[in-house]
């Protein structure tokens, strides 16, 4: 059997969010030609949001928009776990939320 042809994946837009505490982050969104619906994905523990960018493509096809979140720490963000920066649950909330009104206006 022959292995299935190439596709080729458009990049993710990139959507840079600024929380009030200074934390910043690249929401990386991939939107559907005909939406029907959208998800915000939140990736697994340490895993970069980019890492979907096959996901998203495949949603994509069939109409699924998706937003994948960048955790705080992880590739793009503008902070690093150390013992100068610490963070909770309640920060990671306040991530999400921002991203998702970004999603949302």
């Amino acid at each position: 059997a022959e292995p299935p042809p190439h596709r080729h994946t458009a990049a993710m837009d990139k959507h840079r969010i600024t929380l009030p505490d200074g934390h910043a982050f690249t929401l990386h969104g991939r939107i559907a030609e005909s939406t029907e619906s959208i998800w915000y994905w939140l990736p697994a523990l340490g895993v970069p949001g980019r890492k979907y960018q096959r996901l998203a493509e495949t949603l994509a096809e069939s109409g699924i928009s998706l937003f994948a979140h960048e955790w705080r720490g992880t590739d793009t963000s503008s902070q690093r776990a150390s013992r100068r920066q610490d963070w909770g649950y309640r920060h990671l909330f306040d991530d999400i939320d921002a991203g998702l009104a970004h999603v949302r206006a």
